[in-house]
């Protein structure tokens, strides 16, 4: 498994301080992702640290992001009061439509409406499949959650951290 420093985990501009980074390593010269995920700080800051390039494989990061999305897209735009994110959310999760273009047209339909789970949604979805945006594809699935409260959203950090876990661990 890939090893990062403090220098590494620096070149990244996470808001710690490099006094508290190194603080997290513990004595240690390297960490790897799996130490990261497991870290005592908040589950947000460290889906954040490793959705940073290269801090997962392309496999574990593609297949976590499409748990975390599809998850967003169940739970929210699935059930909007809008016909035709539902029928966006159908397509995305029976696969016939993951298009960037199709999400972004989610996402504005349900920000029209002001259906802002079901936008963050579409807009997690829209932000992987653009390919460019893993850290706001995982953000916009748990930002679905904090519009019900913040206990929610935290839930939703909690869970996208276990399911990286267990995708590292080969247990999921």
């Amino acid at each position: 498994m890939k090893t990062f420093t403090v220098a590494d985990i620096m070149a990244t501009g996470p808001c710690y301080s490099q006094e508290k980074v190194e603080a997290l390593f513990a004595g240690r010269k390297t960490v790897t992702a799996l130490d990261i995920i497991t870290a005592n700080i908040s589950a947000k800051d460290r889906s954040w640290q490793v959705t940073r390039p290269g801090f997962l494989s392309i496999d574990i990061r593609d297949r976590w992001l499409e748990i975390v999305v599809t998850r967003a897209v169940t739970n929210y735009a699935l059930n909007c009061d809008v016909e035709s994110v539902r029928k966006w959310a159908a397509k995305w999760l029976d696969g016939t439509d993951r298009t960037a273009d199709a999400a972004g047209a989610a996402d504005t339909a349900a920000v029209f409406v002001a259906d802002a789970s079901a936008a963050a949604a579409a807009y997690a979805a829209y932000a992987y499949a653009a390919g460019t945006a893993y850290a706001y594809a995982a953000a916009g699935a748990a930002d679905t959650a904090a519009v019900a409260a913040a206990y929610a959203r935290n839930a939703e950090y909690d869970q996208q951290i276990a399911d990286l876990i267990a995708l590292i661990e080969g247990t999921k």
